[in-house]
């Protein structure tokens, strides 16, 4: 199984859904500490989309395309969830510091 780590974006399998649940295989970024990951079966991840819609803070952020990210995404924030970490199907990249700060400020602000 490959190291999961806080910050990085792999593909995973979010099937099956249930109503307005984020569905299909799809990137999503890791928001669980390292620490966490390494000793749970289980991740904390927020979903990114293709699908991008403009001015959606706090309950939608812009990350552009990087390493095996093809396309810009929206992440997610509002439908942050806990998955097995058996979900995971590949590793496509890593955010930033900044970004992942980004993240768990707009998540707070969804309180």
């Amino acid at each position: 199984m490959m190291d999961l780590n806080r910050g990085d974006i792999v593909g995973i399998n979010l099937n099956p859904k249930k109503g307005d649940e984020i569905g299909k295989v799809r990137p999503c970024i890791i928001l669980s500490g390292d620490d966490e990951n390494s000793i749970l079966d289980t991740i904390i991840v927020v979903p990114l989309s293709t699908h991008l819609l403009d001015d959606m803070l706090p309950f939608r952020m812009r990350l552009r395309k990087r390493d095996n990210l093809k396309k810009d995404s929206d992440i997610l924030i509002n439908h942050i969830r806990t998955i097995s970490s058996k979900r995971v199907t590949s590793h496509i990249g890593k955010i930033t510091e900044e970004e992942y700060q980004k993240i768990i400020e707009n998540l707070c602000k969804n309180f």
